[in-house]
């Protein structure tokens, strides 16, 4: 009989590595279950050596969505346009795609090529962010709802040299969207901020000196070492994380050494 699932703190207040678990063989629902629930309670969950296909990455995450996003400019692996490709860092934080009417619900990161040093993936958890706000504060945010665009993309278009026409085209396509600054997670209820550095422009309705002011303290919050857990990348490893609850950033301090992921990500509604 083989060991039931478990799950190993990786900080005290978020992060949980899974062991007994291999993704390639699930087959029984309640394991699926089990998992979604530990994502909510834990934000991101780790997976080491696991052995996947682009197909069965695939269907690990349509387990939670029947749904995944499909990155609209970003490289997709070949033949499988719902599996992004990314060999490089993300250096500031985000949560990804909030650009989208309806962001993800999570992202589901399969490492392919690990750098032999650098190269690790931080977490910060936005709802532990907003509980140790001030009373006055939350008070503040509660009802004000803010600007997300895909600006940072359209920079890295032109300097890549993408035909300013294609970057106007995706620019109509995915116009900018409001969310509120202050979401509330589908299945917890509890409360998180649901602002980024990468994609997120102003604060609406408020003037633009005080927006600034806002975001900037709110931004400075993911550098909370209390608030952060840190994940160490090998081959095979895997990252689930909740998008509706935490920020991450890849940390760029591998050199020339190569950084191979692949990630599909999990659609979901609109935050609320």
């Amino acid at each position: 009989m083989s060991e039931a699932p478990t799950v190993e703190r990786i900080t005290g207040t978020l992060g949980a590595q899974v062991h007994n678990v291999d993704l390639a063989s699930v087959s029984d629902d309640t394991i699926y279950e089990w998992i979604s629930a530990q994502l909510v309670e834990h934000k991101v969950l780790f997976f080491r050596n696991q052995n996947l296909t682009s197909d069965q990455h695939i269907a690990f995450g349509e387990h939670f969505g029947k749904v995944l996003d499909v990155h609209p400019w970003s490289p997709s692996k070949d033949g499988y346009r719902k599996v992004m490709v990314l060999r490089g860092a993300a250096p500031r934080w985000h949560s990804d795609e909030s650009w989208r009417d309806e962001t993800p619900l999570g992202s589901i990161l399969y490492c392919r090529v690990a750098p032999r040093y650098g190269g690790d993936t931080v977490f910060a958890d936005m709802e532990t962010a907003y509980i140790n706000l001030s009373t006055e504060m939350k008070t503040k945010l509660d009802d004000l709802y803010a600007i997300h665009d895909h600006v940072v993309h359209r920079r890295g278009m032109i300097r890549r040299g993408v035909p300013q026409e294609k970057i106007e085209y995706w620019r109509r396509e995915w116009p900018e969207v409001k969310h509120p600054v202050v979401r509330t997670h589908p299945v917890s209820g509890r409360k998180s901020l649901y602002v980024n550095v990468d994609f997120t422009s102003r604060i609406d309705g408020v003037d633009e000196d005080e927006s600034s002011a806002l975001l900037r303290q709110i931004y400075r919050l993911a550098d909370t070492p209390a608030y952060q857990c840190r994940f160490r990348w090998e081959p095979n490893s895997i990252a689930f994380w909740d998008n509706r609850s935490v920020q991450h950033c890849g940390v760029p301090d591998y050199g020339d050494q190569e950084r191979l992921m692949e990630r599909v990500t999990v659609a979901g509604p609109k935050p609320r």
